[in-house]
């Protein structure tokens, strides 16, 4: 069978353009991938409503001495001054003025210590508590890291750490605790922490249970948990509470 192309019609194919820029859209304009929301951006500080003149002079006086005596203590030295003995109002102002900062730690043994970064960075508000969560001392300091808390975490730490006992169905756990514990048995101070990466681990719930305290949760958000481990870290390093041996987990 021959198809005579001089009687035969036409094939109507329609041509139709398609993708990127080939659709008539009118007055719309290019889209764009969205950007981040939420965000935290800097805000000038909102000072107290009933705040004085007098105490806005005092406040900034106050301010200026700690960070001269700061500066030449340098961080190293943890100079710290007494917030507890000031007019409450003018302690208002430096809360309000001081703010808050990303990172905050706290102690439940030996003693009870709160550090809440402010706004500044290596400036902390370090709170002593006793054991009905009342206030002992209310501090501001000037630290890499408040030695409070280090010296809270020495003291109550073990000499090694133990084998735990694993659930049925433990994947990772044993090889991950193994290596811990090798590299906590031979950490000097001095040397650089010790990190174990979870993030591209397969994880099942009985793996995770016996390794890791905590999980954090949402986006780009980090919940570190003091291990038990003895070590000696130095002032600044990233460690796991007390311990040379830090383990990193970012589900």
């Amino acid at each position: 069978l021959r198809m005579n192309l001089a009687t035969s019609k036409p094939f109507p194919l329609p041509v139709v353009a398609f993708g990127p820029g080939s659709q008539n859209e009118g007055d719309a304009g290019p889209a764009y991938l969205d950007m981040p929301k939420g965000m935290d951006t800097f805000h000038a500080p909102r000072l107290p409503d009933n705040a004085t003149p007098a105490a806005l002079l005092a406040a900034a006086d106050w301010l200026a001495q700690f960070c001269t005596a700061a500066e030449n203590a340098g961080l190293d030295a943890g100079y710290s001054d007494d917030l507890g003995q000031l007019d409450p109002l003018v302690r208002e102002v430096l809360n309000q003025s001081l703010a808050f900062g990303e990172v905050s730690a706290f102690t439940s043994a030996p003693e009870h210590w709160r550090a809440q970064e402010t706004a500044f960075a290596g400036f902390w508000r370090v709170l002593q508590l006793d054991g009905d969560s009342r206030i002992l001392s209310d501090r501001l300091q000037a630290a890499r890291i408040p030695p409070q808390l280090i010296s809270a975490m020495q003291a109550s730490t073990q000499p090694e750490l133990a084998t735990p006992d694993y659930p049925p169905g433990t994947m990772n756990a044993p090889a991950l605790v193994e290596e811990l514990r090798q590299a906590a048995a031979a950490w000097q101070a001095g040397q650089p922490a010790h990190v174990v990466n979870l993030t591209l681990l397969p994880f099942r719930k009985p793996t995770s249970t016996p390794s890791t305290p905590g999980w954090a949760t949402g986006r780009s958000r980090c919940c570190p948990a003091a291990t038990a481990i003895a070590g000696s870290p130095a002032p600044g390093s990233a460690t796991s509470g007390g311990s040379s041996t830090s383990t990193a987990w970012t589900r």
